[in-house]
């Protein structure tokens, strides 16, 4: 609840005679005049240069953190910009910012939340592609893999689907005919992509499907056609305090700089 304003009574003003005279305050020196000034002229410097040094806050899917961190980092030192990087599942990061999180740029893993969040008023452009992602099945070889996939016995780590687009697409795969059903195997959830890979790393799945961002060179690419494609797309956010340096980062990564980055990392270019 906002505090009311102040409700006591202004005291009248006093009444000077010839034998209430008010003291006249002694005059400041000129000198110390001069040096308040040049005081409140390096505040205000100081301050000014505290805003431009404001990072660009972005929030990231959690498949494509590595990478953000490191065209950030190419960024900055190309431009002069810094940012710093949130990362989480597309879901949980579309909430926040829904909740106020005063994010300056969205770099989700799927079409679906940013055209939402743009039609509900929360971005200032239309979602832009910035990269195609692909899902890889891990603990298997590529002779083996559709074996390993059809073997309930074996345990396997994904993304939740609810809120992670490598986890629906996982989904995808575990409901094909051809695969043992989800509810026969037992399956360890992570609350994004980059859980369950650490899950299935550390022992606790015999397989994984994951996005193939987290193990380029490791791992059996998944048929694009098991799933629908994976499309991830960027917004620059309504509130952003620094709309022009998010289009200048979001041009940067949709730049001929960065492609070689993340053709290494295992994305594929926009349609």
């Amino acid at each position: 609840m906002v505090p009311g304003a102040n409700t006591r009574p202004v005291p009248r003003q006093l009444i000077y005679n010839d034998r209430m005279r008010p003291r006249v305050p002694a005059l400041i020196p000129t000198t110390l005049i001069r040096t308040m000034a040049t005081g409140v002229a390096l505040l205000l410097l100081t301050v000014s240069s505290a805003g431009a040094d404001t990072p660009l806050r972005i929030a990231v899917a959690a498949n494509f953190r590595e990478v953000a961190e490191a065209v950030a980092r190419q960024f900055e030192r190309e431009r002069g910009i810094p940012a710093t990087i949130s990362s989480a599942s597309t879901g949980v990061l579309a909430s926040q910012l829904q909740r106020g999180a005063p994010f300056d740029l969205l770099l989700a893993a799927d079409r679906q939340r940013p055209e939402a969040l743009h039609e509900a008023g929360y971005a200032l452009d239309g979602p832009e592609c910035y990269a195609v992602g692909r899902l890889v099945l891990l603990g298997t070889t590529a002779r083996d893999w559709r074996t390993a996939l059809g073997d309930a016995r074996r345990s396997l780590a994904m993304a939740n689907p609810r809120s992670a687009p490598y986890g629906k697409a996982a989904l995808a795969v575990l409901v094909r005919e051809d695969v043992a059903d989800a509810t026969q195997r037992r399956v360890v959830m992570g609350a994004n992509v980059q859980q369950a890979f650490q899950f299935w790393h550390s022992g606790a799945a015999d397989l994984a499907l994951v996005a193939r961002s987290l193990s380029p060179s490791h791992g059996v690419l998944i048929p694009g056609a098991w799933h629908a494609p994976i499309a991830q797309f960027a917004l620059i956010t309504a509130t952003s305090k620094q709309p022009e340096n998010a289009r200048a980062f979001l041009a940067y990564l949709l730049g001929d700089a960065t492609r070689p980055l993340l053709q290494a990392r295992g994305y594929e270019a926009c349609p």
